[in-house]
Parts: C-alpha cells; structure tokens; sequence
C-alpha cells in the first residue's frame, strides 16, 4: 500500500535525524579526555530545531502509524506526545534558560521550537542584535 511505502520512507528519516542528532550531541559536549562539557549545542539538527530528538521520536511514532496501518498507535501517542509538548520540553527550557541565560535567549530567538521550514538560519543574525554587554555575556557563557 503506498501509505506503507511512505510510512517507511518517514520512519527512516526520522530514525537518521535521531542519529545525528545523538552524534550531535555528543561531538559538542564531549571534550578529548572524554569528559562532559556543559553546553547548549547550536550545531547540525539543533540548528533547526531546538528538539530534533522529540520532533524524530514523535516523527517515527506517527510514522509507525502508517507502516503498521493502525490507527492505535497513534491513539496511544497522543499522550506521549501531549507530555513532551506541554510539560517535558518546557521545563527543560525553563532550565537551559535559567543556567545560560543570554545563550539560551539568542537560540530560542533564531530556531524554532520544533522545525523550522523552510531551513533558513542565521545564528550571527541573532548575535549582531546583541547590545556590547549581552554579547560579552554570550561569548562568557558559550
């Protein structure tokens, strides 16, 4: 069935953005001695979206939907999906917020919460509307 065929193709994107943006993550916030550095990671999926990794989960659960032909899966992520869009992701936002501050207000000025469409970015944008303070600030706290 074609819905199949699409189901699949959506599915397998969705698994690859969860790849890169797991490889993402851990290129920026690993250091050479393999420690942890703490960051928000503005780079590769968190270009365009400050939640690559809920837009695939969610993405690959709805695709599922159209593989498998059921309509219960997506009756049953409805939940899931509600939990990451008004609880999950604003708290983690309220925390990215409160521990940078400056960084966290640049990104959230210039990527979208979920997709940006079309993918049309310009980080340095962003920065240049900075006053000299709040850009000293960025530079500090990136």
């Amino acid at each position: 069935a074609p819905s199949r065929l699409v189901g699949v193709a959506l599915l397998l994107m969705f698994v690859r953005l969860l790849q890169q943006s797991s490889t993402e993550l851990h290129r920026a916030t690993l250091t050479s001695a393999g420690y942890r550095k703490n960051k928000i990671v503005t780079t590769g999926p968190y270009a365009w979206s400050r939640n690559p990794f809920y837009v695939a989960s969610i993405g690959c659960m709805l695709a599922l939907t159209l593989v498998f032909d059921t309509l219960w899966l997506a009756i049953w992520s409805i939940p899931l999906i509600l939990h990451v869009v008004f609880k999950a992701v604003p708290e983690e936002e309220a925390l990215l917020s409160q521990r940078w501050p400056t960084v966290f207000e640049v990104y959230q000025a210039s990527t979208p919460r979920w997709l940006k469409v079309p993918i049309i970015w310009q980080h340095s944008t962003a920065v240049r509307s900075l006053s000299p303070s709040q850009k000293a600030r960025f530079i500090k706290e990136s």
